[in-house]
């Protein structure tokens, strides 16, 4: 079995490290993340229930505004176990 510290390991785990998304916002300060997630959340939120509201009238909008909120919760940067 090789060594681990091998230079094809090494160049594999730096290529998978590079693929994955980086957070543009890792750097930020934790109040400006919380703000910029909200704004996230609400505006996705609105989209939805307009989108809902345009094809299924009221009731729509109340679908449409609880999925945009779920989605808009899911999607923001998040702030991860080891931040």
């Amino acid at each position: 079995m090789q060594d681990d510290d091998s230079e094809s390991v090494k160049k594999v785990r730096r290529a998978i490290s590079h693929s994955q998304l980086q957070d543009p916002l890792r750097r930020a300060p934790y109040l400006v993340r919380q703000i910029v997630g909200a704004i996230i959340t609400i505006a996705i939120m609105l989209v939805f229930a307009c989108l809902g509201n345009f094809i299924l009238g009221e009731p729509g909008a109340g679908v449409g505004g609880l999925t945009g909120f779920f989605l808009g919760l899911w999607l923001p940067p998040h702030l991860h176990e080891h931040d």
